[in-house]
């Protein structure tokens, strides 16, 4: 499959549990890609776990991560 549109399917993986309320709790690098958990802070919904292989997207879980600890300092 073509990068863009891999990349594209995994950040709108992403978008839609970030939509949901979720956020990340857990990232496990390996040499394909990630592990990326997201758990719901209220506990209501399940755990979701998304294999990220793309660099972008790998990039673009950093950048929600980094905005996550900063919201989160903010409060």
């Amino acid at each position: 499959m073509n990068d863009s549109i891999v990349y594209e399917k995994e950040r709108a993986e992403m978008d839609y549990l970030l939509s949901k309320g979720y956020v990340i709790t857990k990232v496990n690098e390996h040499l394909n890609g990630a592990i990326v958990e997201f758990e719901d802070p209220q506990g209501e919904l399940p755990k979701e776990v998304l294999n990220i292989t793309n660099a972008d997207a790998r990039k673009y879980f950093s950048c929600i991560i980094r905005r996550q600890k900063s919201v989160k300092n903010q409060t």
